[in-house]
């Protein structure tokens, strides 16, 4: 039905169309026969033509809209890369700094840890509760990481940067989150732990400098028996003479030990004295000149140490006798404080 309206529409329409140019002049009238077909390959062309450029208009300016996003993206991207490097920056900073902190805690711990030194626990209970926080601040510190917390540059605003994913922690943030906030965030953490750092690494500075100084105090102080024997046939104070039975002042200690056996040093110091007297025998003195602790060992049998030797506690000095006015196998042990004789029970343990 419709192609017998179409044929019978075609059917009215002339096979060819005249065209005139009539002129304003005298001159005769000018005439073109156009066939058909070629007015309607014209038509053709021109809609074809008309829907083209109504195309090529609309991708231009679409093209223009998303080249301008894309400079913006671009942008955007350039800047996060720019405070991504700073991150990672801090982060490295950090982590070159921890090994040092490290290596300032170990130190600390070893000066606690050695040796079984008068007052330990006192330094253990004072130094604990500062090294529990500082391995807390160092091991969140190693675990820090700008990659396992913040997006590549780009992928928080849809562009071509990839996401790199976080561990179980669940750190990571998700494609389209705000960037902006989770750099402050990260930032803000880093600039935290530097600070951390810096104060533990003040304190540390300080604590080992204390430690050294009271480590080395108490190494100077009087410490312990210097016998293997801890049998006291005489105390510090008034007492009757053995000699001339009368009441007089005893200055020290007499430890009873076997004949031979070893006299060792109660702290360290300089051997100031060796020598020996009709009433004390063979005696040693040990001074520790910058604490001022002096300590006597009197009666020995056998002397082991020479004058200006340096000793430490434990050391064997000297070996146990009766030389010097004695009544038998025996130390006479004596303590001084800033030039003073003192109680030694109050130093052996």
């Amino acid at each position: 039905m419709l192609r017998q309206k179409l044929k019978a529409i075609q059917s009215k329409i002339p096979p060819s169309f005249t065209i005139m140019f009539i002129p304003h002049s005298e001159q005769s009238v000018f005439r073109a026969k156009v066939p058909r077909f070629v007015i309607q390959g014209s038509l053709v062309l021109l809609i074809g033509l008309i829907i083209s450029t109504y195309y090529f208009y609309t991708d231009y300016h679409k093209m223009k809209a998303n080249m301008s996003e894309l400079y913006r993206l671009e942008t955007v991207n350039k800047e996060q890369e720019y405070h991504l490097q700073e991150l990672e920056t801090k982060t490295e900073q950090l982590q070159e700094k921890i090994p040092e902190l490290n290596k300032l805690e170990n130190n600390v711990r070893n000066m606690l840890e050695e040796n079984d030194r008068p007052g330990r626990e006192e330094l253990l209970s004072r130094s604990d509760a500062l090294l529990s926080r500082n391995s807390v601040r160092m091991s969140q510190a190693n675990e820090l990481s700008v990659k396992h917390v913040m997006p590549s540059p780009g992928s928080a605003y849809g562009g071509t940067g990839n996401f790199t994913a976080a561990p179980a922690d669940n750190n990571s943030i998700n494609e389209g989150d705000d960037w902006g906030t989770r750099y402050s965030e990260i930032d803000s953490t880093l600039e935290n732990l530097l600070v951390q750092y810096d104060n533990s690494k003040q304190t540390l500075m300080v604590l080992n400098g204390e430690l050294e100084t009271t480590i080395e105090y108490l190494d100077a102080k009087p410490y312990g028996w210097p016998t293997t024997e801890q049998r006291i046939t005489s105390s510090y104070g008034w007492r009757r003479s053995p000699f001339t039975r009368r009441r007089e002042f005893h200055d020290g200690l007499d430890i009873a030990a076997p004949y031979g056996s070893p006299v060792e040093a109660t702290h360290s110091g300089t051997v100031v004295y060796v020598g020996y007297t009709w009433i004390y025998g063979r005696t040693v003195m040990i001074e520790n000149k910058k604490y001022d602790f002096k300590t006597f060992y009197s009666h020995n049998s056998k002397i082991l140490v020479d004058e200006g030797d340096e000793v430490s506690r434990g050391d064997i000095i000297a070996k146990i006798g009766s030389t010097g006015r004695s009544t038998g196998p025996h130390t006479h042990y004596e303590v001084q404080v800033n030039g003073v004789r003192v109680n030694p029970t109050d130093y052996l343990q």
